[in-house]
């Protein structure tokens, strides 16, 4: 029973292993599931709808050498409500199979290596069979090759190379050229499509859809760049006054344009501008041309705005002094001032000159202007002003004068104040008089004392009175009168 058992035992053992080989073997080359006549292993599943994965495991059909065949392998497939995302192609999937265009999508990150039927290389997949064949393999980029030699691979070629990558803009589309290395090799005609081909500049990816006479079709992905045409253009010089608007600028010339297309083609029209504004100094400034359009880039030859000077009057104004006072400070007036400028920015000072001067006496006086250098101003004309002197005033102030009843009025005297330049009453043409309406008879009492009757170019008399007090006159008696004041001094003392 011992020896059975352990016979048993190893026969086991020995099945297990040769049934966990086979599920090995099995479970790497079977297919779990089949679309479209395509086998497919499942490879990674997600437990959800979308995030599986499967590897090609072959074609499924009574001929299983796919020769003369069109294999298009899907990004993705759908089998029992999961979605797989194509990722690989098992090895010996296509074995023996030749004559066959095979595409394979860029979701396919591997491809397991066949001894004599499947390749891959730096990224470049041969697909290597013994017969000749005129269409090998598509990549996921789906450039072509084919394959003079299949044991030498350095002989590989695109089908058809599309070598126009870049053109400048024609204002039309542009013309694609290219190879076909299938004409050359084997006599293929190949008709390709240009139909998705753009006008405008821009870079572009599409898909060129190529047709080979032996009825194979395949799209070719071609990116291309249409570079922008360059125009050259002038910009015409321009001037205009200092404080004024820029004026339009112009274009003199505008050259480049292709295929009867000018400005009004444009989706944009040149800009021309400068820095320059009306606050904007004398000088030289450029003029730029700038253009925003699609097709079309600019090379521009500045212009040139010429800032010159704005005219400009300059006046002065009238004023006033006093007679013996220093000459004041001479105002100007404008006319053209610009910017709201009350004022020009000077670099040489106007010279405003007048022949008066303290001592000058009174009337009128040219002030003369000239000269004068300002950043931006033309001085175009000049007008003189008048100084007027006028009268000083002088006070005239007669003193203060008393006097006895009876008696002659003293002489009166006129004292001056404000006189200038060293003048006394002796400049005067006529001296003022003080004068008093009292006399001898006069009562007691104050009487004014009035000045007047100065005459002078220079000065304006102001006349200020005096005061003439008439005191009563004392008598004195002897012996038996006491002294006695008499109101009416008409009476003598032999008649009291």
């Amino acid at each position: 029973k011992t020896k059975n058992l352990i016979e048993m035992k190893s026969f086991i053992q020995k099945t297990g292993v040769l049934i966990a080989m086979l599920s090995a073997f099995l479970s790497a080359y079977a297919e779990d599931f089949i679309v479209d006549s395509i086998c497919y292993k499942i490879t990674y599943k997600s437990g959800m709808v979308d995030g599986s994965e499967c590897a090609v495991a072959g074609k499924y059909d009574n001929d299983r050498y796919y020769c003369n065949r069109f294999i298009n392998i899907p990004e993705q497939v759908s089998y029992n409500g999961y979605n797989y995302k194509v990722t690989e192609i098992t090895p010996s999937a296509f074995d023996y199979t030749y004559g066959a265009t095979i595409v394979i999508p860029s979701s396919v990150k591997s491809i397991g290596e066949s001894s004599q039927h499947l390749h891959t290389e730096n990224n470049i997949v041969y697909f290597l069979c013994e017969a000749r064949v005129y269409i090998n393999f598509i990549l996921s980029s789906n450039h072509c090759y084919y394959i003079n030699n299949a044991s030498n691979r350095s002989n590989c070629y695109n089908m058809v190379e599309l070598v126009s990558e870049e053109c400048e803009y024609s204002g039309k589309k542009p013309e694609v050229s290219y190879r076909n290395y299938l004409k050359q090799n084997e006599g293929i005609d190949v008709s390709l499509d240009f139909s998705s081909i753009e006008k405008d500049a821009g870079t572009y990816t599409t898909n060129i859809h190529a047709k080979a006479s032996n009825g194979i079709q395949w799209d070719i992905p071609f990116t291309y760049t249409i570079k922008k045409k360059t125009l050259n253009a002038v910009v015409a010089d321009n001037e205009r006054m200092y404080g004024d608007e820029n004026p339009k600028f112009r274009c003199a010339s505008v050259d480049g344009f292709v295929n009867n297309e000018g400005v009004s083609n444009l989706d944009n029209p040149i800009r021309l501008s400068t820095e320059a504004t009306p606050q904007s100094k004398t000088g030289t400034y450029p003029i730029v041309a700038t253009l925003e359009d699609k097709n079309y880039t600019l090379n521009s030859t500045n212009g040139k705005l010429t800032v010159v000077k704005a005219p400009l009057s300059v006046s002065v104004k009238n004023c006033t002094k006093v007679y013996g006072d220093p000459n004041p400070s001479f105002s100007l007036s404008y006319a053209g001032l610009k910017n709201g400028e009350t004022s020009p920015n000077m670099q040489q000072a106007f010279k405003i000159t007048t022949e008066a001067s303290a001592k000058s006496p009174c009337g009128t006086y040219p002030i003369n202007i000239s000269g004068g250098v300002s950043d931006n101003y033309d001085i175009s004309s000049y007008t003189p002003g008048e100084l007027a002197v006028t009268k000083r005033d002088l006070t005239c102030k007669a003193g203060d004068y008393e006097r006895l009843y009876g008696k002659d009025n003293p002489e009166f005297k006129v004292s001056y104040a404000g006189f200038a330049n060293g003048d006394d009453e002796s400049s005067l043409t006529v001296k003022p008089k003080a004068e008093c309406n009292a006399t001898k008879e006069s009562n007691v009492g104050d009487y004014a004392i009035y000045v007047d009757g100065g005459k002078s170019d220079n000065y304006n008399f102001v006349y200020k009175d005096g005061k003439l007090t008439v005191n009563p006159l004392v008598i004195g008696f002897k012996d038996e009168y006491q002294t006695v004041t008499y109101d009416d001094m008409s009476k003598s003392s032999s008649e009291s």
